[in-house]
């Protein structure tokens, strides 16, 4: 049924009654979010036409918002504002420290990718301290691992360059369900590997005779070292993709850092690319980055379709929203991306309808 409430001024409509409810509360009580200094100040007169205006808050992405909704052909787009500058909202703090990347990162994903994130890391203090205080809950996050983490975290401050990827895609054999990897470019290989290297020999004497520290992964002209890290949370602080902590599998290919909780899922992302199978071809992902900037500090992607089969990995940076409406969004592929400049952030958000 739609439970409907009719005042003088309004009327408020939802298939939700207990919606309605909090509606006539706030109504008689008189407090709403007229009276909340922050709402207040987001709204603006507007400066050109739009189908509809939305605002919404975030909670540890994002204050409040301002979107304006505009539709054409198959996409829904949202451009917002926010001067929300609350600490509490680390994931955008974090952003504002860092310099913004240009270009889309096509080219280093699997064409099977159903989902990806890209950031810049020019700041890498605030970046790991925000991926620290998203990694306390982690239940296995031993004195030990998090020694790991920071021992690890300093030689990425040291090595890495200035952006960041994450991604899943579907792995050769779909039985295994999806794999995760995270790319980072890298401003010295030689000695970024050589140090590596000193990491790994460093491990205990029981951790190499469990399984072997450097295997290889073998492609039609070269053979890859991969190497495996002793346990650690740190794949998890920095792709966002919520994994026990686990032994980091790392490698080198086309100058970047790869690093992910699995080894074939390394030799399958490098086979993958080696072959030329990447997602810059793709016509849909041709069409999501059209509607974006070149330049930008934080992008993802997602097809909601495969994203919601994967329970065992969720996606912090995928609001609940979006899961709980899953049944609607997942006829949807969800380009964001935000921008940073003079303390205030511009989130763009395009949903790309997926016709049959």
């Amino acid at each position: 049924f739609l439970a409907c409430y009719l005042t003088s001024d309004f009327m408020a409509l939802s298939f939700q009654k207990k919606l309605i409810e909090n509606v006539i509360d706030a109504y008689k009580s008189g407090k709403s979010l007229a009276d909340d200094s922050t709402f207040t100040g987001i709204r603006a007169p507007k400066k050109s036409a739009a189908a509809a205006t939305i605002y919404t808050r975030m909670q540890g992405m994002m204050g409040w918002t301002e979107f304006d909704m505009k539709m054409k052909d198959d996409f829904i787009y949202f451009s917002g504002i926010t001067h929300d500058a609350d600490t509490c909202f680390a994931f955008i703090n974090q952003l504002r420290q860092q310099q913004s990347v240009k270009g889309f990162p096509g080219e280093v994903l699997p064409s099977t990718a159903f989902y990806f994130s890209r950031q810049g890391i020019t700041d890498w203090v605030s970046l790991l301290s925000y991926g620290n205080a998203q990694g306390q809950s982690v239940p296995a996050r031993t004195s030990e691992v998090q020694n790991r983490d920071k021992e690890f975290s300093r030689y990425l401050m040291e090595n890495a360059g200035q952006d960041l990827v994450a991604c899943l895609f579907q792995r050769e054999d779909t039985l295994q369900g999806a794999a995760a990897v995270l790319s980072l470019s890298v401003a010295d290989v030689t000695e970024a590997e050589r140090m590596l290297r000193a990491l790994v020999n460093a491990a205990s004497a029981d951790e190499g005779r469990r399984n072997p520290r450097i295997t290889f992964c073998y492609t039609a002209d070269k053979a890859y070292p991969v190497y495996r890290l002793p346990q650690t949370t740190l794949f998890t602080q920095l792709s966002s993709f919520v994994e026990s902590a686990s032994e980091l599998y790392a490698a080198f290919y086309a100058g970047r850092l790869l690093l992910a909780p699995d080894e074939d899922s390394l030799s399958d992302y490098i086979l993958r690319l080696d072959k030329g199978e990447v997602l810059d071809s793709a016509v849909t992902y041709k069409a999501g980055m059209s509607n974006l900037s070149d330049s930008y500090h934080f992008m993802l992607m997602a097809d909601f379709e495969h994203l919601f089969r994967q329970v065992e990995k969720q996606v912090c940076f995928v609001p609940d929203f979006f899961v709980r409406n899953a049944e609607f969004f997942r006829n949807f592929i969800l380009f964001a991306q935000f921008t940073c400049a003079d303390e205030v952030a511009y989130p763009t958000i395009v949903l790309k309808y997926k016709a049959d």
